[in-house]
């Protein structure tokens, strides 16, 4: 059953990241034009706005209708900021609206052959509400809490296929840990196109399940599969079209997922995006 799901499966997360100048005051006489230069070239900048058929995170298609998903990260000398939403454009009882706002803060270093991130995100959730039952047997309206994690990510680049671990604890209401592993191959299919593909499968603690899907047990979470391509005809500008499939490994996380009003056990998705670097 894997490998058939291998082969039908998608993902990408495409990310691309161009290295733009910086507005520059007249350098004094002992700045050489090569020191401005490398100034300028260890800041960048990038947007993403992305449009996708649903909102499919780690096997669980949290919205089945059309999302948009902007993305803006700053980067200087490996240190990185990044802001990320997710706007419904139908589908809850809220939208349109901003129902996510992702905040993270990295530092990405090299390490021998090795190349690492490690950094911390601050997950808000504007515009979702939950069900509480309360002391009187009432039900109420809540907001969602914010959630916090730290997270580590290591990789093996220039490799023809390239190994990733991802690891992130999270904190807030429940203590939770996720693993993954990933697998990324990129094949240069004319000078502006590139095809990706990749493959990831990822495991949780229990809290993490019982958070996510109210599964009380560890177990192998997602696994998930893509290709795209990425077309970039000029060197600020690309676009990429991808398409992405995930489904539950173990069949009582996914019958868990469904019971707490998930599309279990698979899911597919697409989308665009379009980057520019500035």
């Amino acid at each position: 059953m894997f490998v058939e799901r291998l082969r039908i499966g998608a993902w990408v997360m495409a990310a691309l990241l161009a290295v733009v100048g910086r507005a520059q005051e007249p350098a004094a006489e002992a700045v050489t034009a090569t020191e401005a230069d490398d100034a300028e070239s260890a800041w960048s900048a990038t947007v993403d706005l992305s449009v996708l058929t649903g909102y499919l995170w780690r096997g669980m298609l949290i919205n089945d209708e059309p999302v948009f998903q902007p993305s803006l990260t700053l980067d200087y000398r490996g240190f990185s900021l990044n802001v990320w939403a997710n706007y419904d454009v139908n589908d809850s009882d809220e939208a349109p609206a901003f129902t996510e706002v992702d905040y993270s803060a990295a530092y990405s270093f090299a390490c021998g052959r090795f190349a690492a991130s490690l950094g911390y995100s601050l997950y808000d959730y504007p515009n979702t509400y939950e069900e509480v039952e309360d002391e009187d047997g009432t039900l109420s309206r809540h907001a969602v809490d914010s959630t916090h994690q730290v997270f580590g990510y290591v990789e093996i680049p220039g490799l023809a296929v390239v190994p990733s671990v991802t690891v992130e604890y999270g904190f807030g209401r429940e203590e939770t840990l996720y693993a993954s592993f990933g697998l990324l191959r990129e094949q240069p299919i004319a000078e502006t196109l590139t095809a990706e593909v990749s493959a990831g499968l990822g495991w949780g603690n229990r809290g993490y399940n019982r958070y996510q899907v109210e599964a009380d047990r560890s177990a192998l979470s997602d696994a998930t599969f893509g290709v795209s391509l990425v077309w970039a005809p000029v060197d600020p500008l690309a676009v990429s079209a991808s398409l992405a499939y995930s489904y539950f490994v173990s069949d009582s996380i996914a019958d868990a997922a469904e019971a707490y009003g998930y599309d279990a056990p698979d899911a597919l998705v697409g989308g665009l995006t379009l980057s520019y670097a500035f």
